[in-house]
């Protein structure tokens, strides 16, 4: 049996597993390092790796809080994807173009009916407004802009270059992420209160009250998350 592999993550491991090969015997064996001193019946603990909490409860079903909380969330990042609905039919105009300018600048663009999107707890991914000023680019702004050649010479799709442009692309980013918050999570407070419920109950003593923990813990970095990237975008939206 495999009894290294039962060992707990930590993100201050005390112990390491390390590779040993006896040249003489030619044998191989894993040894167990200890990386500090360890006081008696202390819980022998490994890295995982630098890994997100979203991560560590999908592979390993459990997540890290506590000491080293605010730095473990840094790490997580929200997987979500965003329907385009009523904005679908700005994606088919001068479909060809923007096919001819996604290849030429790598920018990805397709005509799939969602986005998808990653959200980070302390930035947000401007590649995603980068993507969605080329899938709103309209006859309208090529026409203002004098033309394709002269778009083409003057725009990078980077950063802001046409009002209407950037307010469909802000605009849509908002009502993805306001959309995501009500439809996909509860308000904030609600997983609170249900985990300030179960932390006073002291000692976990069931499988199913550990994976809540867990549950209850993504759901509230999730929202966290998600109202920090909405709060950028809204502000970003006022001052466009």
């Amino acid at each position: 049996m495999p009894l290294l592999d039962i060992l707990n993550h930590s993100l201050q491991p005390n112990v390491a597993i390390l590779p040993y090969v006896d040249k003489l015997d030619e044998k191989s064996f894993l040894v167990l390092k200890a990386l500090r001193d360890i006081e008696p019946n202390e819980q022998l603990t490994i890295s995982y790796g630098e890994l997100s909490n979203i991560h560590l409860a999908q592979k390993y079903g459990t997540t890290l809080y506590g000491a080293g909380l605010e730095e473990q969330d840094k790490r997580n990042v929200v997987q979500a994807n965003y329907t385009y609905g009523d904005y679908q039919q700005i994606l088919y105009e001068e479909q060809m173009l923007k096919e001819k300018f996604s290849s030429e600048l790598l920018i990805p663009f397709d005509e799939e009916r969602f986005m998808g999107a990653n959200l980070f707890p302390n930035k947000f991914e401007q590649s995603l407004l980068t993507r969605l000023r080329l899938s709103f680019l309209t006859s309208r702004t090529i026409m203002d802009f004098g033309g394709t050649e002269k778009l083409s010479q003057e725009v990078d799709f980077k950063s802001f270059f046409d009002q209407f442009n950037e307010d469909c692309a802000l605009q849509f980013m908002i009502d993805s992420v306001e959309q995501d918050l009500k439809q996909h999570l509860k308000p904030k407070e609600v997983y609170l209160q249900r985990l300030a419920e179960l932390e006073d109950l002291g000692l976990v003593d069931s499988v199913d009250k550990l994976n809540e923990l867990n549950v209850l813990r993504l759901h509230i970095n999730e929202c966290d998350i998600a109202q920090k990237n909405l709060d950028y975008l809204i502000k970003l939206r006022k001052s466009s």
